[in-house]
């Protein structure tokens, strides 16, 4: 692996300037996270009431149907994701594959009557990477603007996690879909309109607003749905070990304009002389 993609040390040039980028945007689920935290939030309402229905199997049955049966038209129509326009025709379909579970998580109200303490207590079962905690702080230290940027479906489990891992949270920004909360700070069951963050180009289009003054940008991923962004940014960083990492080769037309590296990597790199 680390022959296909570059590892993030050649980033070090010996005897130059200490290597500075000016923003740094990162997904969270398996970027900052060691596993996906989505399911931490959609166990929330089934917590909260046994006798919730229909069951969340429900809803990733749907999200799984409409997602195979996209694949299986396009791999017949367009044959595999071997270019970039491929891939970005690929990720404008998938907006309607997201959005068949999140419909209809909206129509049940499954996510309604809803605090965000009962959201913000799932944050305690949430395993941050190694190296991160001691590079976001020293991203603070060196005062460069970090942004997480997540289709992730509430900002509540990631802004505790950050205080519970001791790091001041207040200093990061967050691009993450949020639930609607009403004048009692109660859930409604639906997600507020802006952001509405679902797919690969709902994140690019993002990304290119938050580089748009940016001269040395930095973007962390660890999917598919980072890859336009990882490739759009001056320096995109996959972590190693993750669904991107193990698949790039699929993408030849993206391995080698982007590095492999770990938070500790990164965390070197801004901390070296």
């Amino acid at each position: 692996m680390s022959g296909m993609v570059r590892p993030l040390v050649r980033l070090r040039k010996i005897g130059s300037p200490a290597w500075r980028p000016d923003l740094i945007i990162t997904d969270w689920d398996e970027t900052v996270t060691s596993e996906d935290t989505i399911k931490l939030v959609a166990q929330v309402p089934y917590d909260n009431n046994d006798n919730l229905e229909p069951k969340f199997q429900y809803f990733t049955d749907i999200y799984l149907a409409s997602y195979k049966k996209y694949v299986a038209e396009f791999y017949q129509q367009y044959g595999n994701r071997d270019s970039l326009d491929k891939e970005i025709l690929f990720q404008r379909g998938m907006k309607q594959v997201e959005l068949s579970s999140v419909t209809a998580l909206a129509n049940h109200k499954i996510f309604a009557n809803l605090s965000e303490n009962q959201f913000a207590r799932q944050a305690s079962n949430i395993k941050l990477r190694p190296g991160f905690v001691d590079c976001f702080r020293s991203i603070q230290k060196l005062n460069i603007p970090i942004v997480i940027l997540s289709i992730n479906w509430t900002s509540i489990l990631i802004k505790q996690a950050l205080r519970d891992a001791g790091l001041d949270c207040d200093y990061a920004n967050f691009l993450v879909n949020e639930f609607e909360f009403d004048d009692n700070h109660i859930t409604t069951g639906n997600w507020v309109e802006t952001p509405s963050i679902r797919t690969a180009l709902d994140k690019l289009e993002l990304t290119k607003q938050l580089i748009a003054n940016s001269t040395n940008s930095v973007y962390l991923g660890d999917s598919s749905t980072d890859l336009l962004s990882l490739l759009h940014v001056d320096t995109g960083i996959i972590i190693p070990d993750t669904s991107l990492a193990k698949s790039i080769q699929n993408y030849a037309f993206a391995k080698d304009k982007l590095y492999l590296g770990t938070w500790h990597d990164l965390h070197n790199l801004l901390t070296s002389t």
